[in-house]
C-alpha cells in the first residue's frame, strides 16, 4: 500500500491566509495605538523638561520669562540657523533632510533655555511624523512657545513669571503640527469673542497633544471636537507628499477651542485674564 503524504490543502492555506490577516487588521490598529501611548509618555517627558528649563531661566534672570517666539530675535530657540562650518566638515556630505534638521538643532544651540536642557532630543516628540515628510512640512521641533508667555502677542504677553496669576493653570509650551515649515513665531489663539482656532496642534498620540504648564508639570490633552481631530490629521504629510494646513476655521463644538482660552496666559485684566 502506498505511503500518502499528509499536508494542507490550498482550500485550507486559503483559511489560514484570511484567518492570519482577519487577526492582523485586529491587532494592528490596537499596536498602533500602543506606540502612540507610548510616544506620549515620552513626549511628556520632553515637554516637562521644557517647562523646569524654562523656569530655571527665569531663576537666573530676575523673574524674567524667556522669549517664547522664533521671529527676529529668537528667545527659546532661534529656528533653523547655519551650520557652522567645522561641524560640517565633522559630519560630512548631508542630505537635504538632514541638512534641514541639523539647521534646526544648530538654532535650539544658540536658543536661550539650550543651557539649561544640553540637550537637542527634548524639543523632538519621538511620534511627530513631520521628520519623514516631504518639504515644507519636513521639521525637527515639535513644540511652540504660547503667544501670551512673552510670545508674538507682545501686546497681550506676560512678561515674568511673578506676573503669572495661576500657574498650574497657564501652559507654556504646545505640541504644534504645523505643515507650513517648522513652528514659526509661537502658538497663538484668537482670544476674542467666538470659536476660532489660529494654529494647529498636533494628533501624534491617537488625538491627544502635550502641554507644559508654568508651574513645571507636563499633561497630555486629549481632544474633543472631530472638527479639531480632523484638522490636525490633515497637517500629516508623507515623505512625498506635506501636510495640509486647515485650522484657523470656526468650530461649533468650541470645548477644545474654550480649554485652550481659558488657559492661555494674558495679561488681561477681565475677560480671558490671568
Amino acid at each position: 500500500m502506498k505511503n500518502q503524504q499528509s499536508g494542507f490543502t490550498l482550500i485550507e492555506l486559503l483559511v489560514v491566509i484570511a484567518i492570519i490577516a482577519i487577526l492582523a487588521g485586529m491587532l494592528l490598529p490596537a499596536l498602533a495605538r500602543s506606540k502612540g501611548m507610548a510616544t506620549g509618555a515620552a513626549c511628556q517627558s520632553n515637554q516637562k523638561q521644557l517647562s523646569l528649563a524654562w523656569t530655571m531661566y527665569a531663576g537666573d534672570n530676575d523673574d524674567r520669562i524667556c522669549g517664547g517666539s522664533t521671529y527676529g530675535r529668537g528667545d527659546w530657540w532661534y529656528g533653523p540657523k547655519t551650520i557652522p562650518r567645522e561641524r560640517l566638515q565633522q559630519m560630512g556630505k548631508l542630505s537635504a533632510r538632514d541638512r534641514e534638521i541639523e539647521s534646526e538643532k544648530e538654532g535650539i544651540r544658540q536658543g536661550l533655555l539650550f543651557p539649561f536642557t544640553t540637550s537637542e532630543g527634548i524639543y523632538h516628540c519621538p511620534g511627530d511624523k513631520r521628520i519623514s515628510s516631504a518639504s515644507p512640512t519636513l521639521t525637527f521641533v515639535s513644540y511652540s512657545g504660547a503667544g501670551g508667555m512673552n510670545g508674538e502677542q507682545s501686546g497681550l504677553s506676560v512678561k515674568s513669571i511673578s506676573a503669572i496669576v495661576n500657574p498650574s493653570g497657564k501652559y507654556v509650551y504646545v505640541e504644534e503640527s504645523d505643515p507650513r515649515q517648522y513652528n514659526m513665531g509661537s502658538w497663538i489663539i484668537s482670544m476674542g469673542a467666538g470659536s476660532n482656532w489660529i494654529d494647529p496642534v498636533a494628533p501624534w498620540h491617537n488625538d491627544y497633544s502635550t502641554l507644559s504648564w508654568a508651574d513645571g508639570h507636563a499633561t497630555t490633552k486629549r481632544w474633543l471636537s472631530e472638527n479639531t481631530k480632523k484638522a490636525a490629521r490633515n497637517t500629516v504629510g508623507t515623505p512625498s507628499r506635506p501636510g495640509t494646513f486647515s485650522f484657523g476655521f470656526y468650530d461649533k463644538d468650541n470645548r477644545d477651542i474654550m480649554y485652550m482660552k481659558e488657559h492661555y496666559a494674558t495679561n488681561r485684566k477681565s475677560g480671558n485674564a490671568l
